[in-house]
């Protein structure tokens, strides 16, 4: 541990510099004194640095506690979100997600999507795609067309057969009549019978397959646009695919990395344009109605169950499917492509030689309680017991009243690793 002593030691030198503004009385506020915030600093630059310790704490932590932990790994230990800015990735944070996503694909080969997406992995990517470069990306892919879609508020491709004989009646009745054969209630199979509603039904489809595919174009053609930390772990989820199960499939790899890209990146931003910055308010019923149906489309192409379909959508998205996979698969196939004259990160786990750590005092809290309450577990192996000496040093339990409070007030903490230090472990 000489090496990390010498680090500690360049966090303390540096942390002394925290005095100057008003970074440190926000911290003189909440209690802590110097020795404190070294304490502190040093126990979240080990688990940056470490990454073992982390993916420990995410395995033994159960919900709520867990979201909270990958929020805290995701926006501070590893990103800032001040100001909205994203940090640049590091090394460090490729070592973790390998970590990661090796210990979720080994766990079950049966029910390997599900649990990808039920399980810490699915987690993390969920917080990564809410990232600040993540968001952009889909603005400037989607924006232009759901706004479009948005603005045509009388523009309906409704295709449940009950919904639409539904209008139908509905609108003969603004006309002072009711349609023959009128039933007050009807099933789907009925309603999906009458030629009225097929008619209807087969001009809709055709709009909003011409919708889907306009918009699955864009994603498409806009593979160069992605940013390059987002194909990087596209990369890395492939390899991790390939080193730890080499029997998948690239058909089977290519559906993870559509989990990721259009299941949590690209299918909420239309779900909810409004809450993602597309469009100024949430959309009126057709245009959100479309956004739905469009969803459930692009989503077919990478989720291959069609158990969460609609009768009625099965075929639609059946043939959807069969036809613009290979060109989703050929896309998530040139994510893949990242060479080092691209830019970005590497996924070298090393320690940058300057870098600062930015941290709520409500979030810093619960950590620090998520740490004594996994102390025994976390001390009983030789990979860790250096880390329960570091949280025992940053004091008791933090109180209930504490892990109670909304105490938003920000700690920064900043190091500097002397150059005679090499890598850190993966």
């Amino acid at each position: 541990m000489a090496e990390a002593t010498s680090i500690h030691s360049q966090t303390r030198r540096s942390g002394s510099s925290l005095g100057e503004g008003s970074q440190f009385s926000h911290s003189r506020q909440t209690s802590l004194n110097e020795s404190r915030m070294q304490n502190y600093g040093n126990l979240l630059f080990t688990l940056r640095s470490e990454p073992q310790h982390l993916v420990a704490l995410l395995y033994f932590a159960r919900p709520p506690a867990l979201d909270r932990l990958v929020l805290t790994m995701m926006n501070s230990i590893y990103g800032s979100t001040q100001s909205g800015e994203a940090q640049d990735e590091d090394g460090q944070l490729y070592g973790m997600l390998r970590m990661v996503f090796s210990r979720d694909l080994a766990v079950s080969k049966d029910n390997r999507e599900a649990y990808w997406r039920g399980g810490v992995t699915g987690k993390i990517l969920g917080t990564y795609a809410r990232r600040r470069t993540c968001q952009l990306y889909v603005t400037a892919t989607l924006g232009d067309y759901v706004s479009r879609i948005v603005e045509h508020e009388l523009l309906n491709v409704e295709i449940e057969p009950v919904k639409v004989y539904q209008q139908i009646v509905d609108q003969t009745k603004e006309m002072g009549g009711l349609p023959s054969n009128f039933v007050d209630e009807i099933t789907a199979t009925e309603a999906a019978a009458i030629p009225g509603v097929q008619d209807i039904v087969k001009q809709r489809v055709t709009m909003l397959v011409e919708i889907a595919t306009n918009i699955l174009n864009a994603i498409i053609e806009n593979v160069v646009t992605v940013p390059i930390e987002t194909r990087r772990i596209c990369a890395l989820i492939r390899d991790v695919c390939k080193e730890n199960q080499p029997d998948l499939t690239d058909a089977a790899i290519y559906g993870l990395l559509g989990d990721f890209l259009f299941v949590r990146l690209l299918i909420p931003a239309l779900l909810r344009p409004h809450a993602h910055g597309l469009v100024g308010s949430a959309p009126s019923v057709n245009p959100s109605r479309t956004l739905t149906l469009v969803s459930k489309m692009l989503r077919s192409i990478c989720v291959r169950s069609s158990e969460d379909l609609e009768p009625y959508m099965e075929k639609i998205t059946n043939e959807f499917s069969e036809i613009n996979t290979p060109r989703a698969n050929d896309f998530f196939r040139r994510m893949c492509e990242v060479h080092p004259e691209d830019g970005g990160a590497s996924n070298s786990a090393v320690c940058p030689a300057e870098g600062s750590i930015t941290i709520r005092m409500d979030a810093l809290n619960h950590l620090h309680a998520m740490l004594v309450d996994f102390g025994d577990k976390l001390s009983i192996t030789g990979d860790h017991k250096r880390l329960s000496e570091i949280a025992a040093q940053c004091g008791p339990r933090p109180s209930q009243a504490q892990l109670d409070s909304k105490d938003g007030r920000v700690l920064h903490f900043r190091y500097s690793i002397p150059s005679s230090v090499g890598h850190l472990p993966r």
